[in-house]
């Protein structure tokens, strides 16, 4: 049985036992079955699907939220039956905050990338309920910041590459596909291959961070946007 959820709180029922459950929208989603299905094959996806208990796959367009438990089951199943450790890390260059809905296109929109982050950190409430974003500024320095509420559950590291992959689309959707921040910080154990989380995003990690981050010059943050490409997914 598949079941999903409202897009707002407010059409849960009084003290339904979802009240305070953190929710995410199933956008966050877009197109990674799809991917799953190229590079694992249609029984692993199938397998991981029934490991989440939700054909995510049926409603990643929908205006849907999920509990973030079955976004990261759903993670954490591909990881395992494809023998996959660094998943998240290779889905990350293919996510895009342009396949996240009209509220990825309302960021998008912005007419700098410093606005673009202030809509998302000022509406992160339309897509996520238990997430956080920031931007924080000083010495010169932007720090683009996100905290999950999925952090701590299993499956949550390749939700947190994913998230650092999707902060990068946004980034470069204003300062170009070629862009890299000076570094990123990643709120996950150093693992035993740290070099393979620089090749992907192509500049310096710092693991054990209170939360994600991309860290730049804040000049950039007056960059206006490039012209659009379809998303990656």
């Amino acid at each position: 049985m598949t079941n999903h959820f409202a897009p707002t709180p407010a059409r849960l029922p009084v003290g339904s036992r979802f009240d305070g459950m953190p929710l995410i929208s199933v956008t966050a989603l877009a197109g990674v079955p799809g991917f799953v299905r190229h590079a694992y094959g249609e029984g692993l996806l199938r397998r991981a699907t029934s490991a989440a208990m939700l054909d995510i796959e049926a409603i990643e367009t929908q205006d849907c939220f999920i509990p973030h438990v079955t976004m990261t089951s759903f993670t954490d199943a591909v990881a395992r039956l494809a023998g996959e450790e660094y998943f998240g890390l290779r889905l990350a260059p293919h996510l895009s905050i342009a396949s996240y809905g009209c509220w990825g296109d309302y960021a998008l929109a912005a007419p700098t990338l410093g606005a673009a982050i202030e809509r998302v950190t000022a509406t992160m409430h339309f897509h996520s309920r238990g997430d956080r974003a920031g931007l924080e500024v000083e010495g010169g320095r932007a720090r683009f910041t996100y905290l999950s509420a999925a952090r701590g559950r299993e499956g949550y590291p390749h939700v947190a590459c994913g998230a650092a992959g999707v902060m990068l689309s946004l980034c470069r959707s204003f300062l170009g596909p070629d862009w890299r921040p000076q570094r990123i910080e990643i709120d996950l154990p150093r693992p035993l291959r740290p070099a393979i989380f620089e090749e992907t995003f192509d500049c310096p990690v710092v693991f054990y961070a209170p939360k994600v981050a991309l860290c730049f010059d804040a000049e950039r943050l007056k960059a206006a946007s490039a012209p659009r490409r379809a998303p990656a997914l």
